[in-house]
């Protein structure tokens, strides 16, 4: 056989697996917001138009009538005008029959909309409308029903349990700009045998003659949200902790795991409190709520869990759903956020998310934690990096229209944390967390205040990173070529990235985003691994590095710190070995040390000037 030339091409392809979304906690929650932004202004125009109240206080008084399925309420809101002349109130309040509105002993004029919640409060019967800074008092009594939204239920009344998840059981101001932080006084009353428990802490308990009972709660931590209230024949375990209590309610039957989750509930505030700030409220409740609810949901110092969670025990992923809904008591709830349209929902749900896979991290290792960080990433890169239809930057106020919501706020929002984790390193990056908690307790943040502290603390310009993950859309996508040369006693690589490619996706093609991030790029020699980090800035970027002898194979990002699609690996590893016969050539080679390789595609050209073609006809 004459000799002949062969020129030789090879693409490595990676495949991200199908992972199928099994963390129910999280779409409850998403339900929650994308129901907050349908109900409250959402348009830019009515954004800006911050309510024109301060709520300062509420008196809540509520009575359950679980077999009727209906509560009668009366509500005193304590609120400051911000505005000169107050002529009108919105305030919202969930499948209502309101019997009157009141402003001291005037009867006030209203209009409520069933569709909405919306209670119109006309302010025209009073001698003059409430000035700029005065302190006024509504009164509002009512009765009302359980609504449901969408596919989950947010509020159920049964003899079984009765629980208001989020939806509006007393007339709230909304989720605005600048919205109220107010402390409340909470009375529950419900039949003997039933325990009622809301945030704050219980102050009073009262047997009342008429086979009733009243827990009686006081919340000082001003609450940014509406609080959430739970109401059944529950069984109490307690353990103590410094000077409160966690207590966990369970429906008769359901109590066997009640003490390893109070025990579990101990380990993870131990391990926030070192982390981000010492818990701050007069309690720890976990309720027990049921399975119609789909999820869990945690609001202030009282996580409502469904029934599965109570009757499985402590699995890993149970863990999570408790440290994701427990993380909530420093981030939603002593942190809150400004404005649910501009990252609010990060700041609350990102933040719990990523925290949640710090403490599996701590309790389990960190391979446990990266495996549910990749599963996070795996949904968003199939369902949003790929559909950039639906894809929507987590600080767009259109990310709630977003059929992906969750994917985008939880999944990508949780690998947001863990590349900044990485940009700053660890000391630096908890050092962030904790003065962003510290600096912000009891008041509300934004995306901005966040991206400021850590600036200060890292001393560096953070504009690029917050830009490209928190306010734009899409994840890395690379392709690499690698280059050795030997020299005596080493060798030199060079590695280039490209990115702006243009990509197949299921919907279609796809141009990339070109990103500006620093990667890892691990050589795997024989004896050793040697990991380089390079910034990658532009569509083309290249760096030679100086190594003691040819690798094996290449990798980037090895330990997965990056929130990336399939990284193309243009180049031959350079193990590859020709080996030429009667039959042609043979080809063999060592395989990377990495996962996900669906195989090789080989291209042939013939001559130096001539076009390379695939010489197989699927990946090998």
């Amino acid at each position: 056989m004459g000799k002949r030339l062969l020129y030789l091409a090879f693409s490595l392809f990676l495949l991200v697996p199908q992972v199928e979304a099994s963390s129910d906690y999280m779409e409850a929650e998403a339900e929650y917001w994308k129901m907050m932004a349908r109900r409250f202004p959402r348009k830019l125009a009515k954004r800006a138009e911050a309510s024109p109240i301060d709520a300062i206080h509420y008196n809540v008084s509520v009575r359950i009538f679980p077999s009727e399925g209906y509560f009668t309420g009366r509500t005193e809101l304590i609120f400051k005008s911000k505005v000169e002349g107050l002529k009108e109130l919105t305030l919202y309040l969930d499948e209502a029959s309101i019997e009157y509105v009141r402003d001291g002993d005037v009867d006030l004029t209203y209009s409520y909309i069933d569709s909405t919640g919306e209670l119109v409060i006309d302010f025209g019967n009073l001698p003059e409308f409430p000035g700029r800074d005065e302190i006024d008092t509504l009164v509002i009594s009512y009765e009302a029903g359980v609504p449901e939204y969408g596919r989950r239920v947010g509020a159920m009344i049964s003899p079984k349990v009765t629980y208001f998840a989020w939806n509006l059981w007393y007339p709230f101001t909304g989720y605005r700009v600048e919205r109220d932080r107010a402390t409340l006084n909470i009375d529950i009353t419900v039949p003997s045998g039933q325990t009622a428990l809301t945030s704050g802490r219980l102050a009073e308990v009262v047997e009342n003659p008429d086979s009733t009972v009243t827990f009686r709660w006081v919340l000082d931590f001003p609450i940014p949200g509406p609080a959430s209230l739970t109401a059944a024949p529950y069984v109490k375990t307690s353990i103590p902790y410094e000077d409160i209590s966690i207590d966990v309610y369970t429906f008769p039957g359901d109590e066997g795991h009640a003490q390893e989750i109070a025990e579990e509930v101990r380990d993870i505030i131990d391990f926030y409190s070192s982390m981000f700030y010492p818990y701050p409220f007069g309690k720890f409740a976990v309720a027990e709520i049921d399975e119609a609810y789909g999820g869990g949901y945690g609001a202030q110092s009282l996580l409502c869990l469904l029934e599965a969670f109570f009757r499985t025990g402590l699995t890993q992923r149970n863990v999570k759903i408790l440290a994701h809904e427990a993380a909530h008591q420093w981030w939603g709830h002593m942190v809150g956020f400004k404005d649910l349209y501009a990252g609010g929902t990060w700041l609350n749900e990102g933040f719990a998310e990523y925290s949640c896979l710090l403490y599996l991290e701590h309790k389990y290792g960190k391979e446990v934690m990266l495996e549910n960080l990749r599963e996070n990433g795996d949904i968003y890169l199939n369902v949003g990096f790929a559909n950039p239809v639906d894809d929507k930057a987590i600080t767009d106020p259109e990310v709630f229209e977003s059929p992906i919501y969750s994917a985008i706020v939880y999944r990508k929002g949780s690998y947001i944390h863990h590349m900044l984790r990485y940009v700053l390193g660890d000391s630096v990056y908890f050092k962030a967390m904790s003065t962003y908690a510290h600096e912000l307790y009891g008041r509300l943040a934004t995306v901005e205040d966040f991206q400021e502290i850590c600036e200060r603390v890292s001393g560096r310009d953070l504009d690029w990173f917050f830009d490209e993950w928190l306010r734009d859309t899409g994840a890395l996508c690379y392709s690499l070529q690698d280059f050795y040369a030997s020299r005596e006693g080493g060798c030199s690589a060079k590695v280039r990235f490209f990115q702006g490619l243009e990509i197949e996706t299921p919907m279609g093609k796809l141009t990339t985003k070109v990103f500006n991030m620093p990667v890892d790029v691990t050589f795997h020699m024989e004896n050793e691994d040697v990991t380089r980090r390079m910034r990658v800035d532009s569509s083309v970027c290249e760096r030679t590095f100086e190594l003691g002898s040819k690798p094996v194979s290449v990798e980037v990002d090895k330990d997965g710190w990056l929130l990336k699609a399939d990284v193309e690996y243009q180049f031959p590893l350079s193990s590859l070995q020709a080996e030429a016969s009667e039959r042609g050539v043979t080809l063999s080679w060592k395989g990377p040390k990495m996962g996900w390789v669906s195989g090789y595609n080989i291209y042939r050209k013939k001559t130096s000037e001539g076009e390379f073609r695939r010489v197989n006809p699927r990946p090998v």
